[in-house]
């Protein structure tokens, strides 16, 4: 009987690093893996963070336009002012300075009185020279410069008005009741802004309102603490010739 010899078996020691097909230690893959997958995972919060303060910023962003836009761009009170051109008398004479008539009406719309400080309103003394009127030359597209008039108005003791005393009513304040309006002609020229003969101008009345109550008191008194005072008014623009 014919013995096989036994082939010696080659030894490989235990402590070398075993390779894949590609000649890549899968141990030191592993080794290579594990930090990658940490980064992407901290890439990932990351990422998650700014997508949720993006939507913080936008939304808090949104919050502020919308109440700056309510603050600033809607009136607060149901006041409506409107203007209407007036024919202005001719005057022919050379020394004449140029303008124009409009008539102003401010109509309560709402259910309840108003009583407004007369104040840069349109119905303010000097209005056209405070810049209340703003008046476009409709052929250049330019606006007409005003006197930019400042007023200090001087206020009563204790900061409170007296609609009636007596038989005389108060030349500071204006009272209107609900669905009621009232008017008065300006006349915007001369001296207040540079107005010429034979053009056209557009005019709009625009500002704010200083102090409106809203309510009449039994007494006639109205203070400046109890008077909001954020409003803003804006007429629709009418044209004039001149």
């Amino acid at each position: 009987m014919d013995q096989q010899k036994a082939e010696p078996t080659p030894f490989t020691s235990k402590t070398n690093s075993q390779t894949n097909g590609n000649g890549t230690s899968p141990r030191s893959g592993r080794a290579r893996l594990i930090p990658g997958s940490i980064a992407f995972l901290v890439f990932l919060g990351i990422a998650a963070l700014y997508m949720s303060a993006t939507h913080l910023l936008n939304r808090d962003s949104v919050s502020v336009s919308m109440s700056s836009r309510h603050a600033n761009d809607t009136p607060l009170f149901p006041i409506t002012v409107s203007l209407s051109p007036l024919a202005a008398p001719q005057d022919t004479s050379t020394d004449a300075m140029p303008s124009f008539s409009v008539n102003v009406t401010l109509t309560n719309t709402g259910d309840v009185t108003l009583v407004i400080l007369k104040w840069h309103t349109p119905f303010a003394h000097g209005a056209p020279a405070m810049g209340i009127f703003k008046v476009t030359d409709l052929w250049w597209g330019t606006a007409v410069p005003d006197m930019g008039l400042m007023v200090d108005y001087l206020f009563p003791e204790g900061g409170i008005f007296v609609h009636k005393q007596g038989n005389k009513t108060s030349d500071n304040l204006l009272l209107i009741r609900p669905g009621e309006g009232l008017s008065e002609e300006v006349k915007i020229g001369r001296s207040a802004m540079s107005i010429k003969r034979g053009k056209k101008y557009s005019v709009k009345a625009k500002g704010r309102w200083m102090a409106v109550w809203l309510g009449e008191d039994d007494n006639g008194r109205y203070s400046m603490r109890d008077s909001i005072n954020n409003g803003q008014f804006e007429s629709e623009a009418v044209e004039v010739q001149t």
